[in-house]
C-alpha cells in the first residue's frame, strides 16, 4: 500500500486495490487464491461437525472418536479450518476462558452459533449452537443440552467472531 501511496497517491493506490479486489472476485478468477468461506458458511460448518459428535463417547483428554469438551471443540474447530477462530491450539477450558478475556470477546448475555460457551469459571466448555442449545461432551458422551440446563452453572460465552451478527455488546463506562 505504501508504495503503491508512492507512485499513484493515495486515491490510486485505493483504486488499483479495489480493480485487484475485483479481479479476484471475478466468476472464474482463482489466480491461485483459495476464498475463505464465508461467515455464514463457517458457522454452519462448526454446528453440523459439533452435530455429527453427538453420541460419541466420553473420554478424558479425547480429541476424537471418543471426547472431553475441550477436546471437542478442538475436533471442531480444526476440522472446520477455524482453529484460529480459539487460539490456534488444543487449550483446556480454563486455558480457553483465560484467551478469550485477555481478548475482549466474553460476555454472559450475547451468545451467537458458533460461540463457545463456558461453565463454572472454566470446568466446562461446550459449542453455541443457538436458540438457547450447546453441543458438550459430558461423562455420559457428547450431548446436545440447554444453556443452563447444566448442574454446573453458565458463566460466559466466548465470541469466536465466526459470524457477521457479532453480539452487539453494552457500553462500558
Amino acid at each position: 500500500m505504501r508504495l503503491l501511496s508512492r507512485r499513484h497517491g493515495t486515491l490510486g493506490a485505493a483504486a488499483c486495490l479495489a480493480l485487484a479486489a475485483a479481479l479476484l472476485a471475478w466468476p472464474g478468477a482463482t489466480a491461485g487464491v483459495s476464498a475463505a468461506p464465508k461467515s455464514a458458511d463457517a458457522v454452519h460448518a462448526v454446528v453440523a461437525a459439533a452435530r455429527s459428535h453427538v453420541g460419541a463417547r466420553y473420554r478424558f483428554g479425547g480429541t476424537g472418536p471418543a471426547f472431553d469438551c475441550s477436546g471437542l471443540v478442538y475436533r471442531v474447530f480444526k476440522d472446520t479450518h477455524q482453529l484460529q477462530h480459539v487460539g490456534g491450539k488444543r487449550m483446556t477450558a480454563t486455558a480457553l476462558l483465560h484467551w478469550f478475556t485477555v481478548r475482549g470477546r466474553t460476555d454472559a448475555k450475547f451468545g451467537v452459533p458458533g460461540d463457545l460457551v463456558v461453565y463454572g469459571q472454566g470446568a466446562h466448555v461446550g459449542i453455541y449452537i443457538g436458540h438457547g442449545k450447546v453441543i458438550s461432551a459430558l461423562t455420559r458422551g457428547v450431548r446436545r443440552h440447554g444453556l443452563r440446563s447444566m448442574t454446573i452453572r453458565f458463566s460466559v460465552f466466548l465470541h469466536t467472531r465466526l459470524s457477521d451478527v457479532a453480539p452487539v455488546l453494552p457500553a462500558t463506562d
